[in-house]
């Protein structure tokens, strides 16, 4: 995709509607700022191969993605800001696509001129000049109606350049190690995170190799974090892909009521991987990673599992959907419940997560009579403790901690340790951690995971340790190499990691490990 205006098809782009600031602001000066990529809405697996430029409804809450097909002619498509695809279909030819943004407030619509190296300001005869900014080649332009200035993409270096009404470079922000590989389009919209304040704006940038990417530039405020523990200790490592049928990208993990573990694989029903699927998503093992028994419970009902816990009380296991149900406006997103697990007399039950709050249910985690939910998107973890007759319903009681404060933006993994009383939370994001909070999300402790080289994090499980089943150890599920990137992987991994004598909250050393007791050990 390497058309020079790559960006928003003007029909579309007129039709922007923003709550926005006054115009344009002034103020000098020329320094990096902090920037995030906070995800990539992966647009590819929607149906929309080659994205090059989007608008945002807010009515909606959704994007209009514009893309070329390989025939040469144009779509459009309306992807929800939670990843859900509304409609797709093909549309008549639209107007050239200029490079433009737009200011609802004061009604202006700014385009670029590149040969000119200029931008164009409608009801005015003046422009503004770029020509301090260098020979830079755009494929984007966005205006924040947080702060009133416009942003520019350089797809060159990946830099974004906040400039003012005079063409003054305010500040830069270099993208060029965030996984975006072809620019163009970009829009500023509501941070897609719902716990965030509502004023913030995040920039959204159609990316051609099939995303729209989100890039946050306001910085959270972080609580006090402990001083790093001493690296884990490796106990022992389970090559998942070598298991037969294998685990390619092995996601969530937890103890089980009986001393073994459960493994769940959220990638094995891709088409990609239709050499390796044998109709399994879930395998039970031991600590040491022995296989005992693989099961096909959860691949009639949810073939993409991405956490799992298990209330070892009564063997009760759950496990985190991420994808939509339902039809629109009343899509949810639920959590699987199997009672019986892996027999022959299971009972599958559901609920929706989505009343209470959840859009990216990423991990599960269980204890205290309380379900755990880690939502990625939103930053947080939901506290869910059932009604009075133990059912997750609307009459729970539902609480939630922030994880960004905590320096977890996209938390991928969850446990709760039996052991300690404690939760274990870990993120993707570089570098990678293990952090302990209370069930409150105080911190606690903080382990560094880099000497692990972890290629794809998938979750975080704790149980019984393989060598001395008495103490607990945590259990990283790696993905390794994912399916998207390469079809043909099959390259899993489970660490099994030690974090030594690292202190306890007060009380904790009292919490009872049932299934240690029915393991006999």
């Amino acid at each position: 995709m390497k058309n020079t205006t790559r960006i928003l098809y003007l029909v579309a782009i007129l039709a922007l509607s923003f709550a926005s600031v006054a115009g344009l602001r002034t103020m000098a000066q020329d320094q990096g700022g902090y920037v995030r990529f906070v995800r990539g809405i992966h647009t590819a697996e929607l149906g929309v191969a080659h994205p090059v430029g989007l608008t945002y409804s807010p009515e909606a809450n959704a994007f209009t993605v514009a893309q070329e097909t390989a025939a040469g002619g144009q779509e459009l498509a309306v992807i929800t800001m939670y990843e859900n695809l509304r409609d797709i279909n093909s549309a008549t030819q639209l107007p050239a696509p200029v490079t433009t943004a737009s200011d609802s407030s004061s009604g202006r619509t700014f385009v670029l001129n590149a040969a000119k190296n200029q931008i164009e300001v409608s009801g005015s005869t003046g422009a503004i000049d770029l020509k301090s900014l260098g020979n830079a080649v755009y494929s984007g332009m966005a205006f924040n109606p947080a702060d009133g200035y416009l942003y520019l993409m350089n797809s060159q270096n990946k830099n974004v350049y906040k400039v003012d009404e005079t063409g003054a470079k305010i500040a830069y922000y270099d993208l060029s190690g965030f996984p975006i590989v072809d620019p163009q389009g970009m829009i500023f919209a509501p941070s897609g995170d719902r716990t965030d304040d509502t004023t913030i704006m995040n920039l959204f940038i159609a990316d051609a190799s099939g995303q729209i990417a989100e890039i946050s530039f306001t910085e959270p405020q972080l609580v006090d974090l402990p001083a790093v523990q001493a690296s884990v200790s490796v106990v022992n490592t389970i090559q998942t892909s070598l298991w037969n049928p294998a685990s390619p990208d092995p996601a969530g993990i937890d103890a089980m009521h009986d001393g073994n573990m459960l493994v769940v694989d959220s990638e094995i029903d891709e088409d990609e991987l239709a050499w390796l699927d044998a109709g399994v998503n879930a395998w039970i093992m031991q600590p040491n990673g022995t296989v005992v028994q693989t099961c096909n419970d959860l691949y009639n009902y949810d073939k993409e599992p991405t956490g799992v816990a298990v209330n070892i009380a009564n063997g009760d296991v759950y496990v985190a959907d991420d994808n939509w149900h339902g039809t629109a406006p009343n899509e949810f997103k639920r959590i699987n419940v199997v009672t019986d697990f892996c027999t022959a007399n299971d009972i599958f039950y559901r609920f929706s997560v989505t009343e209470f709050g959840v859009i990216d249910p990423e991990s599960v985690a269980h204890g205290d009579g309380k379900l755990f939910i880690g939502d990625g998107l939103n930053a947080e973890v939901f506290v869910i403790t059932p009604d009075q007759n133990g059912v997750f319903n609307s009459n729970a009681t539902v609480r939630s901690f922030d994880t960004a404060s905590l320096n977890i933006f996209d938390l991928e993994g969850m446990t709760y340790h039996h052991g300690r009383g404690t939760l274990f939370l870990i993120s993707r994001q570089n570098p990678i951690f293990i952090l302990e909070v209370n069930i409150n999300g105080d911190p606690l402790n903080m382990w560094d995971l880099g000497s692990l080289s972890l290629v794809g994090l998938g979750g975080l499980g704790s149980g019984p340790s393989s060598t001395n089943p008495s103490q607990m150890n945590l259990f990283i599920a790696d993905r390794g190499i994912d399916n998207n990137t390469d079809p043909m992987e099959n390259d899993g991994m489970i660490y099994e990691v030690s974090i030594g004598n690292a202190p306890q909250q007060p009380g904790s050393e009292r919490i009872f490990l049932p299934f240690i007791m029915q393991t006999g050990q």
